[in-house]
This record gives C-alpha cells, structure tokens and sequence, in this order.
C-alpha cells in the first residue's frame, strides 16, 4: 500500500493579528484507514477559521481524506481573571467566562469560589509635615528635605483570621523619584508601644503577633525634597489585608439581576 504525504493547515482569523502567529502546519504520512489527531489551541469564538488539506506534489496518485472538527471544552474559564475582589459585604462581581461556540453543544456553568484575605481602607487619623534633619549628615548637598509621617489605627479582629497580616501603601513611584527620598513603615500597638514590624518598601508583609480586640497603628513616613509631592499623599489610604482561617464560599448566580 502507498502512503500519501497529506499536508493540513489552519488559521485562525482575527483582526489585527498577524496570520503567521495564528497559523499551524503539519504534514502526516497516510496509508488507507489511518487516522490522525491534531490539537488547535488558539480557538477564538465566533471568529473564523479556516482549515486546509493537501497532498503532496510528490504523491502523484489521487486520495479522498476526509476531516472532522470537535469543539472540547475542559470547562468554562474566567478570561484574564487571576483574582476576584468583591468591594463590601453586599457587592457583586461581574466574571466573564470564555468557551469555544459551537450550537451543537450545550455548556452548563456551575461556578464556585472561595475568598482566603479580607482587605480593608484605612485613612489616616493623623498627620505631620516638618523639615527632616538627619543628624550624621549637616546638609543634603544643600537640598532641603521633608518628612510627612501618617498614622493609622485599627482593632484587630476577634474571629476568623490567620497569622498573616499585610499593611499596603500606594504611590511611591512618586516618592522614589526624588533626590532626597525614602518610605518606611513601623506597626506597633497602641497600649504598649510594642513593634510588631518595621520596613523600607511599600509593603509590609507577614506581620504576626496580633492579639484579638486590641488596637495598633501604623505609622507611614514619607520623605521627598518637594513638600508639594507630599501634601499630595496626606489624606492617602493604606490598606490592611488579614488571610483567613477558613475560606468563605461566594455566593454565584447567572445574571447580575439574579444576585440583586
């Protein structure tokens, strides 16, 4: 029996892409009954595709090959989701989910989640803008810098939180760009003074020692040569985020209307 050396194409089309990214090219040897599998991955809905077969110029007999197409969905995928954050107890979150079209199958969705961290906003309860003095050096090169300390302050909660704990601080990307410049935070508690953690960065992460019921600070302390930059950052937020000890399940619905 004569093999036939059989060439299959696809491309898959879609605006303002380049065809050589999208296109596959495979070619199989083929005797009478054989039978080939071939994976297309980047599979858009409802965008065409076009699907090629050839022989060879150098089989010169004639051949008849035929080809199916089958959608397989492995599930519904959530597109460019890496993390749901739900804004209160009572919000709802809109996740849109990607699967290939076809008419012929019918694709149920059953989503479930669970939330691991509970995050929350906290404005600062205080706030003071001075010259700073750094007293190993008598002058910056004859710059003049300031210092904004900003202070938070929280109960730590009585139920249903893990050891770790993050305090997160925008904008420093405006920070950094000065000559004279620094951020730093210091957590302690309020009764007793105690650090609990102290860090040079925007974040500070992994803060354990936290009894239930009991109130902290955070004390944020900017440093910029331009005290315009920092008037900017005195009303800023910081945010807290706790893990959770036991994960708590979503609920999902269908349609926006339905969760209302």
């Amino acid at each position: 029996v004569t093999k036939r050396l059989i060439h299959i194409s696809t491309l898959q089309l879609l605006p303002q892409s380049a065809y050589s990214t999208l296109h596959l090219h495979k070619r199989v040897w083929m005797a009478p009954g054989d039978t080939v599998h071939y994976e297309v991955n980047d599979v858009a809905p409802d965008k065409t595709m076009e699907l090629c077969l050839s022989q060879d110029w150098n089989s010169l007999e004639n051949s008849l090959v035929s080809a199916r197409i089958e959608y397989k969905a492995d599930g519904l995928a959530p597109e460019g989701l890496d993390a749901l954050i739900l804004r209160g107890t009572r919000s709802v979150a809109e996740v849109e989910l990607g699967c290939p079209s076809t008419e012929q199958t019918t694709l149920i969705a059953a989503p479930s989640g669970k939330l691991s961290k509970w995050r929350r906003p906290l404005r600062p309860i205080s706030s003071t803008l001075k010259p700073y003095v750094d007293a190993d050096r008598d002058a910056f090169d004859g710059v003049i810098a300031y210092e904004l300390s900003l202070d938070y302050e929280w109960t730590h909660p009585t139920a249903n939180t893990g050891s770790s704990t993050v305090i997160r601080m925008a904008g420093d990307d405006q920070i950094y760009e000065a000559a004279i410049e620094g951020q730093h935070t210091r957590v302690y508690a309020k009764k007793s003074g105690k650090t609990l953690g102290f860090r040079d960065a925007r974040s500070l992460t992994d803060i354990k020692g936290f009894e239930p019921g009991e109130t902290y600070r955070a004390t944020v302390v900017l440093r910029h040569d331009d005290p315009k930059t920092l008037e900017n950052f005195r009303h800023s937020e910081c945010w807290i985020e706790w893990s959770l000890k036991s994960d708590l399940a979503p609920r999902c619905f269908g349609t926006r209307q339905g969760a209302r």
